[in-house]
């Protein structure tokens, strides 16, 4: 199971000080191992979003049932 994280505000991360990378509130997905410039939600987007208040783990997202 991978674990998830929703912006509750908008957020902008600065990698590095020439890049930016913008979530708008609502936003949500796995939280994945890469590049933080790669617009995905990385562990250093979450820790930088926790610190501000800005967002909140929330968990694996359900799998759909299968028709039985």
């Amino acid at each position: 199971m991978t674990e998830r994280f929703r912006f509750t505000a908008d957020f902008d991360y600065k990698p590095t000080s020439q890049v930016t990378v913008a979530f708008k509130k609502g936003d949500e997905g796995e939280i994945v191992t890469g590049a933080a410039a790669s617009g995905k939600i990385t562990n250093a987007v979450v820790e930088a979003a926790l610190a501000a208040k800005k967002g909140e783990k929330v968990g694996a997202q359900a799998k759909p049932k299968a028709d039985a």
